[in-house]
This record gives C-alpha cells, structure tokens and sequence, in this order.
C-alpha cells in the first residue's frame, strides 16, 4: 500500500508539471525501475499512466478553450504514425544512444529559447510559408517515432516545435499538444499491452495521480502565466538533459 501510495504521488507530481511543460514521464520511467521492473516495463507502464495526463489535461484545456484543433490535428497525425513504429522499435534497440542524441539536440534548442527572451512568453513569427508545416509536419512524424521508442520529454519537444516553427506561447503548446498526446499514448500503450511489457498493478497507481495532477495544473495554467511557464520549462529541461546524459 506504501508503494501503491508514492506511485499516485510520483503520478500527481509528474502530471503537475507535464501538462504544462511536458516531461511527465521522465520521473516514473527510472523509479520504476528502481522498484525492480525491467526498462521496457517502466516505460509501458509509464505510457499507461500518461493516458490519465493526457486525456485530463486535453478535457481541462479544451474547456477553457485553449486547443488551436486545426493545428493539434496537422500535429496528431503524423506523430500517432510515428508512435506506432517508436513502440515497436523498442523491443529491437538500445535507447541509450538515442537518448544521448537527443540531450545534445536538448542542449541546442534550449540556448536558442534562452538567447531569445520573448521566444514562448510572447506570440512570435515562427517559420514563413510553405515550410512551417513541411518542417512541423516532418519533425512531428520524428518525435512520434521517438513518443513510442522513449516517450521521457517528448511534450517538451512538443514545445520547442510549437514555439520556434509556429511562434507559439508555452501556454498556447501545452493546450495544442494534448490531441497528439492523448491518442499517441493510447496507441502506444495498446502495444506494449499487446507485447505483455505494463505491470497494471502500479500503473493504475500512476494513472489517477497523473490524471489528477494534470488536471490542476491545466486549471491554473493561465494564472500561472508564460513567464513562469518557461521558467518550470527550462528547470524540466536541464533535469531531463541531466538524466540523458547521465
């Protein structure tokens, strides 16, 4: 039960945070493994959890009509493909070495975001015509893969993307990556069902704690406010580079 209870905590606390700035899987996926599951368990089961995240976060924002559609769906699509061949890849290769290609590409987009102060706090021109959406399309397919193949940050990805390529505000991102979010994660998690790699015993400690966590942090999200926003985002991020390279 002590166990059953720090899960729903872990779950709560994540989801606090990843709703608004992504990173909602980077704590549960290493303690699980902590508590002895193997990594492709932790992170299944952690994709469970993230269902609770995503769908309470989407159903808050959506009320609040903070969910730009015609743009969440030009990203859902892409990424949900991409998730499918992430999930499988799974089963077949180390993540080790693409988590250590990701902390370096981290590192870079988030000198870029800090050398920019008004990059997420305030709306920005993003990329013109015709390629904003080749490159927003193509680099959703990519992190969709990698949603599946990992999942640790890749809403903060989310971010970066809707940030730089669309000139998004961080409160704008955290309400338009939801659909993807959502759907990927329920796609997913139905493969590593299917693969028998969730233990749902500590998965449905993580769901209510995720879902609830996201829940309230997507109420207070606009009194919180941009700037503080980025600033739990750039916290997220140097602990998820960290984490990578450690």
């Amino acid at each position: 039960m002590l166990e059953i209870l720090f899960l729903f905590m872990v779950g709560f606390v994540s989801g606090l945070y990843g709703t608004l700035v992504g990173g909602g899987a980077l704590l549960p996926i290493p303690i699980l493994i902590i508590l002895g599951l193997p990594a492709h368990v932790a992170i299944g089961t952690t994709r469970f959890g993230v269902i609770g995240l995503a769908f309470a976060g989407w159903w808050k924002f959506h009320k609040k009509k903070l969910v730009n559609y015609k743009l969440a769906w030009l990203m859902a699509v892409p990424s949900v493909l991409g998730a499918v061949v992430g999930a499988f890849w799974v089963f077949e290769f180390s993540a080790q070495t693409l988590e250590y290609v990701v902390a370096v590409v981290t590192v870079l987009v988030l000198i870029l975001i800090l050398l920019n102060s008004k990059a997420g706090v305030e709306r920005g021109v993003g990329v013109r015509g015709v390629w904003r959406n080749v490159i927003g399309v193509g680099v959703a397919g990519l992190l969709g893969v990698y949603s599946g193949f990992v999942g640790g940050g890749v809403a903060t990805f989310y971010a970066y993307l809707l940030v730089l390529v669309y000139g998004r505000t961080f409160l704008e991102t955290a309400g338009i990556r939801k659909p993807a979010a959502a759907i990927s994660s329920v796609v997913v998690t139905g493969i590593f069902a299917w693969k028998g790699a969730i233990d749902y015993s500590l998965g449905m400690a993580l769901f209510p704690g995720m879902a609830l966590g996201s829940y309230i942090g997507a109420k207070y999200s606009d009194k919180i406010g941009n700037v503080w926003i980025k600033r739990l985002f750039v916290i997220v991020v140097v602990v998820m580079v960290g984490k990578m390279l450690i």
